[in-house]
């Protein structure tokens, strides 16, 4: 059978922030309750799993076959609900009734402008709509 790898643990520890001894005993302690039979390498790559990390581009090619199924339990997503923010009914600033169809869209501009309170925008663009 053969041995961890020390590369292997070596990542693991840098990885997760642990000694390697501490390391080496919960692989065995995995190994034994688990994963009986399953190389050490194999079991390591399920211990990195299982702590949110992997090892699995360290492992051979026969390890990487004998890597052992098991169940991961996964966190669930977290749903975000955005707050519906309560639109202000819009103010009609400039009221004008006309036929032209550009200068109604300039009055729905200026109108949307000043209800974004871009008030320089608003004086500028109805200057210009007085000079038409």
């Amino acid at each position: 059978m053969a041995k961890l790898s020390k590369d292997i643990l070596k990542t693991l520890s840098t990885k997760l922030g642990k000694s390697e001894n501490s390391i080496r005993v919960e692989i065995s302690r995995l190994r034994t309750g688990k994963f009986h039979g399953a190389p050490l390498n194999s079991v390591a790559h399920v211990y990195a799993q299982q702590h949110g990390t992997t090892v699995y581009q360290k492992l051979s090619k026969e390890e990487k076959a004998a890597i052992p199924n098991h169940d991961l339990i996964k966190s669930a997503p977290k749903v975000v609900t955005k707050k519906v923010q309560k639109k202000e009914k819009a103010f009609e600033f400039l009221k004008y009734e006309t036929t032209d169809h550009f200068i109604k869209g300039h009055l729905k501009e200026i109108n949307r402008a000043y209800n974004n309170k871009c008030f320089t925008a608003t004086f500028i663009l109805a200057e210009r709509l007085l000079r038409i």
